[in-house]
């Protein structure tokens, strides 16, 4: 397993743009007798070919890190993108979906629990790539950090009359990034706090 829970990677080529991902068609059925045509989406055959060989990649890469996808399923995740563009005129941006989509069942399991961010974009018309890591988010749900929750717990849930040895609904929310009426983040401070009964 990587102790730092980091994945790093890089590929030789960029995905196709979110505008070359589905693509608009016309399709016909029967109904009633009556030929009418419908509209769907399609997965073009570029974007089906990028990801092919590009979870041939990751595969090799998971199997040289011992890399274990179970673990993404607890938290965020931040994955970190990095992008050489063979012109100043692609958007960014328009690589992520493709991406998310590829890596799922790969790297983690659902990208809902992944924050990506495009740091840098430069550009080398001769030698388009893209890098990226993914790693585990310092917040916890609503707090900034692991560290932030605890001083709560240890400040005030403890001794609240709520708290029932972590089964606290409110404290479950905050943890898992449900914002409550009940909290502020600001001074790290809930007010449906109520001392248990026989502490001083």
């Amino acid at each position: 397993m990587n102790n730092e829970q980091i994945f790093e990677s890089s590929f030789n080529r960029l995905p196709p743009s979110v505008n070359d991902y589905v693509k608009p068609s016309v399709g016909w059925r029967n109904d009633a007798g009556e030929q009418k045509a419908y509209a769907y989406m399609y997965e073009t055959k570029n974007s089906k070919d990028f990801k092919k060989i590009f979870r041939e990649h990751l595969f090799r890469e998971i199997l040289n890190k011992n890399w274990d996808k179970n673990i993404t399923a607890e938290g965020h995740w931040i994955l970190d993108l990095e992008f050489v563009q063979s012109n100043t005129g692609e958007d960014s941006s328009n690589y992520i979906k493709i991406l998310l989509d590829a890596m799922t069942g790969y790297i983690y399991d659902d990208d809902k629990n992944i924050m990506p961010r495009i740091n840098r974009v430069t550009y080398n018309k001769k030698s388009p790539r893209f890098s990226f890591s993914l790693k585990r988010s310092e917040t916890r749900g609503v707090f900034d950090n692991e560290e932030d929750r605890n001083k709560l717990i240890n400040n005030q849930c403890i001794s609240c009359r709520f708290y029932r040895d972590g089964k606290c609904s409110i404290l479950k929310d905050l943890t898992i990034g449900k914002e409550k009426e009940e909290y502020s983040a600001t001074d790290n401070y809930c007010n449906k706090y109520i001392k248990k009964k026989g502490l001083k």
